[in-house]
């Protein structure tokens, strides 16, 4: 709901002590911190799927070798 999402974002701001939205009527415009921390968590979120990617090859790279599903063995009783 719109109520919770300015929750959120009100908390996101207090976390990171910054202002990070200009209010603007019903509209929101980021902030110079607003933008530096979209910038990380873009560099953030390129990096986890990189690294999803990788692990995902490098499961799917055993499995051929082994000849069986990694996954199998990973997973607890």
């Amino acid at each position: 709901s719109t109520s919770a999402v300015s929750q959120q974002l009100a908390l996101l701001e207090r976390e990171t002590g910054a202002t990070l939205f200009e209010r603007r009527g019903r509209r929101l415009v980021l902030t110079e911190a607003g933008e530096l921390l979209a910038d990380h968590a873009e560099s953030i979120l390129d990096e986890w799927n990189y690294v999803k990617n990788w692990s995902s090859n490098w499961i799917h790279s055993l499995e051929v070798q082994s000849g069986r599903p990694i996954h199998s063995a990973l997973c607890l009783p």
